[in-house]
């Protein structure tokens, strides 16, 4: 099998390391810390900066680079985010500009790579499917009992949980697909071990996914059967629609719980969108403008007593489009749609295997939040890095104007990695420390705290840190900066204990109802308000509250529930007998 356009030019066949090596960061160990895949991908970016500005150096003549649409358009988006990230705002950015800029550089490099070493289309789909297959049998061997699988989640990859992961699934499965309907280009054995690894990959995958049982990875297939079997859901299409309306209302009773939560945060966060114009609410801003809009919502009684069950305290929009569109107004989505758009628009030309597994990974992304993670953008990034490379506009650069090219964006890639080596060095060092009470922690958390003050948890931490010293104030400041990127009323109900520690009754109370109403779901914010009643000997007011919590129907069952329901029942009792006296 041929990988490269020419056996005997060597230098091309070189071009194949590279490209694995930018897809590394796919198969390393995702975490919900922005900054650890980050950091190979900066790395990766880096090495291959430095490649070829001595590659630029060494080449004696001129490199041809088609300009082409794509290329505008993921360099405009850059800069859109570059200028949203840089007016004024409350809530830290850092995460999404050295992300993004980390991605536009790698997005130059492999379009260097393509134009330099004519990687073969085939490399690229044979380097994807690598990666997707060894994903497959990475879930396939957790679900046996191997790997360092937790009991709640068996099979998840190399991710925290299975949802991200089945992505990778549903992007092989649609490869897998394409290239068993395509016109084959090889013969013989090399053509009889594609065909098998394909359908050991499209076989073994959908076992995977109806074990998972990931809905989006579910649709994401069928939109891509649908696709390729077009003709013939045109022929029966009455049939297919009847079929097509049985399997979503399957799916959709399948976790029903689950569909209702998504639905209800699709229709606050579209809202969001439209109540927010061309700029948005600000890059990381999703999850606190969130707790806003629920406090809103759920002012209303009727929505509390309808809604009140799809609640829950969220960091992504469960759709890209969704979350782009928040965070960065209209602009970014014009730019986000266009730049998919026609990306895959290019692809189809190039490859309708590729274009299979981008398809996929869109229509999953729509249901999820596959981009937010950086693997899957990587994946994105390859992909519209070679769809780019079929362009009539040709501009030439010599080695030398290659090399001044990439040595500021060696600079550019050293300061990512640098951003993000910090950030996970204070993440370790916050992790050796978490739910420390003693005072001394306190000069720790206050050093730590410009590299995570977008980790709610950190915040959260260092909040209860600075009550547990009696430092009430402070640590309402700090919880405030919380809710900025945070939308879990645990911040409002431990601000609420500030205030009642300080005295401040009324803000106490205004606090546990700003958690109740923001969550409606959570007994903890009344239970809180009981106790608040009880120390200002307001007995009429705690019964009433008592009575709330008694006939209070939580979303999930627990110790602490049922616990704080046994200590309402007692109170409410011992009301009774006080009035009685």
């Amino acid at each position: 099998m041929k990988l490269f356009s020419s056996d005997n030019d060597i230098r091309k066949g070189i071009g194949f390391l590279p490209l694995l090596l930018c897809l590394l960061p796919t198969v390393q160990t995702v975490t919900p810390l922005w900054s650890e895949p980050l950091l190979y991908g900066s790395a990766i970016g880096g090495v291959l900066c430095a490649f070829f500005c001595i590659y630029g150096l060494c080449r004696g003549k001129h490199l041809l680079w088609r300009l082409d649409l794509v290329d505008l358009l993921v360099f405009c988006w850059w800069q859109y985010v570059l200028v949203r990230g840089y007016m004024p705002s409350e809530v830290p950015c850092a995460r999404q500009v050295v992300t993004y800029t980390s991605l536009f550089v790698l997005y130059l490099m492999l379009r260097l790579l393509f134009i330099s070493f004519a990687v073969r289309t085939v490399a690229i789909e044979s380097a994807l499917f690598l990666v997707c297959g060894y994903e497959l049998l990475l879930g396939v061997w957790q679900f046996c009992g191997g790997g360092y699988n937790s009991a709640s989640v068996a099979i998840k990859g190399n991710f925290f949980n299975s949802g991200p992961y089945t992505a990778f699934i549903a992007i092989g499965v649609a490869m897998a697909i394409v290239w068993l309907r395509k016109e084959q280009q090889f013969g013989g054995w090399k053509k009889s071990i594609m065909i098998k690894g394909n359908l050991f990959v499209l076989f073994v995958g959908m076992v995977m996914l109806a074990l998972i049982r990931s809905r989006s990875a579910i649709v994401a297939v069928a939109v891509v059967l649908c696709w390729q079997y077009r003709g013939l859901i045109r022929k029966y299409y009455v049939y297919l629609t009847f079929m097509a309306i049985g399997i979503g209302a399957y799916l959709f009773f399948l976790k029903q719980g689950s569909a209702l939560g998504r639905t209800f945060i699709w229709r606050l966060s579209l809202g969001m969108l439209t109540d927010n114009g061309w700029l948005g609410t600000g890059l990381g801003s999703f999850a606190g403008e969130y707790g806003k809009v629920l406090q809103t919502f759920f002012s209303s009684k009727d929505h509390i007593v309808s809604y009140a069950m799809n609640a829950d305290v969220i960091d992504y929009a469960f759709c890209d489009i969704l979350q782009v569109g928040v965070e960065q107004g209209w602009i970014g989505v014009i730019f986000c749609l266009m730049t998919v758009e026609v990306s895959m628009w290019r692809l189809r030309k190039i490859s309708v295997v590729l274009l299979g597994g981008a398809v996929a990974l869109v229509v999953f992304s729509l249901f999820s939040y596959s981009f937010q993670l950086f693997p899957y953008q990587m994946v994105m990034v390859v992909l519209m890095a070679k769809a780019a490379e079929r362009s009539s506009l040709g501009v030439a650069f010599s080695g030398r104007k290659i090399a001044l090219l990439c040595l500021p964006l060696c600079g550019v890639m050293g300061l990512c990695y640098h951003l993000a080596n910090r950030h996970l060095q204070a993440h370790r060092s916050y992790k050796t420390m978490a739910r420390m009470t003693h005072e001394t922690f306190l000069q720790d958390y206050n050093r730590l705290l410009p590299l995570c003050e977008d980790d709610k948890y950190f915040l959260f931490d260092y909040a209860h840190l600075l009550r547990a010293n009696k430092h009430w104030m402070d640590s309402n400041a700090m919880l405030r900066r919380g809710l900025l990127v945070s939308n879990d009323p645990m911040f409002w109900v431990l601000m609420g204990n500030n205030h009642r520690d300080l005295g401040q009754y009324r803000e106490a109370e205004i606090c546990y109802d700003k958690a109740f109403v923001q969550m409606p779901n959570r007994i903890y914010p009344l239970y809180q308000k009981m106790c608040l009643y009880q120390q200002l000997n307001r007995q009429a007011d705690a019964r009433v509250i008592a009575k709330k919590i008694l006939d209070f129907q939580e979303k999930v069952s627990s110790q602490a529930v049922s616990d704080m329901k046994k200590n309402a029942k007692k109170k409410s009792e011992k009301f009774v007998s006080v009035n009685i006296k």
